[in-house]
């Protein structure tokens, strides 16, 4: 009889804490949902003032906005516009890495501890003159020191050339650099 009521308290618990995680779950799939949206939003309606002028000199990739101030704990997305002339249908790949920084006082910062955006993003497909508008979300990692820190930014693709050597700014199935590197600073007061 013990052994039968420690098992159903035992099992309740365990149902208990089951139903706490499983909304837990998706309490957090849905906050990442919902964040989800608002960098959409955020980014391509302020992007649609710049892509004319981006495409109207023929840019192959565009950063409209490449500096900003950005708190601790706060997101800043910078918008990039990718506009594909090569003459058929292709896969982009955006590469995001830190470059450089430099602290109020002059001292150079080679590395950051903790990562601020995602360096690998997905592939996006884009027709033949066609373009696309995408975000690269910056958050400033807490216990951030003030200055600026300075992140490359390379679109890659695949040329499907065989004689055009592979860039290291690009990976194995997207090795051919699609645009000079271009850079975003972010300055944390």
């Amino acid at each position: 009889m013990k052994a039968a009521i420690e098992f159903s308290t035992t099992f309740l618990i365990g149902i208990i804490l089951g139903m706490i995680m499983l909304f837990s779950g998706i309490a957090f799939f849905a906050k990442l949902l919902i964040q989800g949206d608002k960098l959409t939003a955020v980014f391509p309606d302020s992007l649609n003032i710049y892509v004319k002028d981006c495409l109207d000199k023929a840019q192959r990739v565009c950063i409209p906005v490449t500096k900003a101030d950005v708190k601790t704990n706060k997101l800043n997305v910078f918008g990039i516009i990718i506009m594909n002339i090569v003459g058929e249908e292709k896969y982009f790949k955006i590469h995001v890495d830190y470059s450089t920084g430099k602290l109020e006082d002059g001292t150079v910062v080679s590395s950051i501890n903790t990562p601020w955006t995602i360096a690998n993003y997905a592939p996006v497909l884009v027709k033949n003159n066609e373009h696309t508008k995408q975000g690269i979300p910056i958050k400033v990692a807490s216990g951030t020191l003030p200055g600026t820190y300075v992140f490359n930014v390379n679109v890659c693709f695949n040329d499907n050339n065989p004689s055009t050597p592979p860039s290291p700014k690009c990976d194995g199935t997207y090795p051919d650099l699609y645009n000079p590197t271009q850079q975003i600073t972010v300055t944390v007061p």
